[in-house]
């Protein structure tokens, strides 16, 4: 286990009750980034599938119908970008609760989607509480299965030098 689980584990070792139901698509096309915010999420108690790109999300999204109560979603991928992605995932489900990351400023392409209802947006590098916090007030503001918004919790876990 690497120091990195081993903070995760010990953060949140079973995972918050009322999360197990929730489905999670992650999307990003940095490895590093996407594996560890499936590991964060699923010890956290959500469901998670991951997509490498936008292209992979919306298969993902169109082959399991139903499945997503949210999307984290990356705006600069190969193949797909986020906003087109965004717009793709939500012509299936308008209300799919997004949050949008970027390492770099959110630019003309992620404007034209952040401030919609249903999204938020975070800057790479950030903290995995911070992650799960704006994750929880998405869902909740949906309605979703994820515990009420809470206080951020106090890991201090970092993702540095991971850009877009």
């Amino acid at each position: 286990m690497s120091a990195m689980e081993g903070l995760l584990l010990h953060r949140n070792p079973g995972g918050a009750v009322g999360r197990s139901a929730t489905w999670v698509l992650v999307v990003d096309d940095e490895v590093v980034v996407r594996d560890l915010l499936e590991r964060f999420l699923v010890l956290e108690g959500y469901k998670v599938m991951s997509a490498a790109d936008g292209l992979e999300a919306v298969r993902l999204f169109q082959a399991h119908p139903g499945t997503f109560q949210a999307a984290i979603l990356d705006v600069l991928m190969p193949r797909m970008d986020g906003r087109d992605t965004f717009y793709a995932l939500r012509q299936v489900d308008p209300m799919l609760p997004v949050l949008i990351m970027s390492g770099f400023a959110p630019g003309e392409r992620a404007d034209e989607i952040i401030g919609r209802p249903g999204t938020n947006f975070i800057h790479k590098p950030f903290v995995l509480g911070d992650v799960l916090l704006r994750l929880e007030q998405l869902l909740a503001q949906r309605g979703g299965t994820a515990a009420p918004p809470a206080a951020a919790p106090t890991t201090t876990l970092r993702l540095e030098g991971i850009t877009d």
